[in-house]
This record gives structure tokens, C-alpha cells and sequence, in this order.
């Protein structure tokens, strides 16, 4: 996530494969780097990461996830750039 001016962007991408594959792409290589406290300085960004990318592989490593957590078609609900939700807010002025 990068915040510029009140807005937040974001790129990570999860969709399922017509073979039930689920594809999980988090839009950054920082990502990487956010996996290693070391290597990052937001305590809070790395038990993110670390948390969602936990539930990512536990998700894959069961079978298909692909056809146990379909994709839906939301991208038009979304715009690259919007306001973060007030909890978002709250947790980054802290």
C-alpha cells in the first residue's frame, strides 16, 4: 500500500484458474522485504504480511484453492487510488 495524499493504492491480485488453481500475485516486491522485520522498519506492515501470506499458503497447501476460494469479479467496484476506510486511518495516525 502507498499513501499519497490521503489515498491509498494497491495491487494484489487473487483469481481462480478454469484447473481450480487459485493465482495469488501481492503486486509488490517489498512484499519480500516486509516478510523480514531486519529488513523492514514497520513492525506493523510485517505482521501483515507475515499473516497474510500464512493464510495464502495454508489456503494453497490444502488443494485447489482455486475451487475452495473462487474468485469473484469485483475489480469494477474498485479504482487504484482510494480513500483509505476510517479504521485504516485510525491505525496509521497511531
Amino acid at each position: 500500500m502507498k499513501f499519497v495524499d490521503g489515498l491509498y493504492d494497491h495491487a494484489m491480485t487473487y483469481y481462480a484458474a478454469d484447473s481450480g488453481a487459485g493465482v495469488f500475485a501481492t503486486g509488490t516486491i517489498a512484499w519480500i522485504l516486509a516478510l523480514d522485520e531486519a529488513e523492514w522498519d514497520d513492525p506493523k506492515t510485517t505482521e501483515f504480511v507475515r499473516g497474510v501470506t500464512t493464510n495464502v499458503l495454508t489456503a494453497f497447501a490444502a488443494g485447489p484453492a482455486g475451487r475452495v476460494h473462487p474468485s469473484t469479479g469485483n475489480a469494477s467496484r474498485y479504482r487504484n487510488s482510494i480513500r483509505p476506510p476510517e479504521s485504516v486511518e485510525a491505525a496509521e495516525s497511531a
